[in-house]
């Protein structure tokens, strides 16, 4: 059961859609820094007087960028859940449901997961 689970991400194309939105995701970031890795009040601000590449892109992710990680962390989380309810059904209409819910159960009780979340 948890293996046709793993399969339907394969067959869904979750792991290829999923690096090809990682990919995008990491060339906005860094588009983004490529904005502000040049702007002195940026180091100013938190009393830096060079401007280090490595000190800025920390500012960076943990100033600028942090808001917008935080809204696209829901829909990241969204997705997840969606294609893990795809893998589900796929499962499912290969006639793995029993042995896919016997499957849950058993790594959620093993790794002390809440049941009734």
């Amino acid at each position: 059961g948890v293996l046709a689970h793993e399969m339907g991400h394969w067959k869904l194309w979750h792991t290829v859609k999923g690096l090809a939105i990682s990919l995008v995701y990491s060339l906005i970031v860094l588009y983004a820094f490529s904005w502000c890795m040049h702007h002195p009040p940026m180091y100013q601000a938190f009393g830096f007087a060079g401007q280090p590449t490595v000190i800025g892109l920390m500012l960076f992710s943990q100033t600028v960028w942090a808001p917008v990680s935080s809204l696209l962390s829901f829909a990241e989380t969204w997705l997840t859940r969606r294609h893990e309810y795809q893998a589900d059904a796929f499962a499912v209409s290969l006639g793995f449901a029993a042995a896919l819910q016997s499957g849950l159960t058993k790594i959620s009780l093993n790794s002390l997961g809440n049941m009734v979340p």
